[in-house]
């Protein structure tokens, strides 16, 4: 289970013992958003990035508890999803983006 809280941080729960890992979020303006895969491997945060103006993914990998990979986008993240091994971001100028 993945929940963002108010004060922006994200935290994984291990929901058979009720212990959690947080996970280090960066700058989360607006709206959190966050997308889990299918298999729990991947857990995807949506972030923007004031340095540059855009709309980040945080590609996290469960199993080894770090980013594995950084998805800019030109614009703001509406919404994340998996799909089997596909990642799908819905941007806020109405484009949707396939990450496999």
């Amino acid at each position: 289970l993945a929940l963002v809280y108010s004060d922006r941080k994200v935290r994984l729960y291990d929901t058979a013992s009720g212990r959690y890992s947080e996970v280090p979020s960066g700058t989360m303006g607006g709206s959190a958003k966050l997308a889990i895969s299918p298999d729990a491997h991947w857990l995807a945060v949506a972030r923007e990035d004031s340095e540059v103006n855009e709309g980040v993914v945080d590609l996290w990998s469960a199993y080894e508890g770090q980013i594995v990979q950084k998805l800019y986008h030109p614009w703001q993240i509406s919404s994340l999803h998996f799909s089997e091994k596909r990642l799908i971001v819905a941007l806020t100028d109405g484009t949707i983006q396939v990450w496999q």
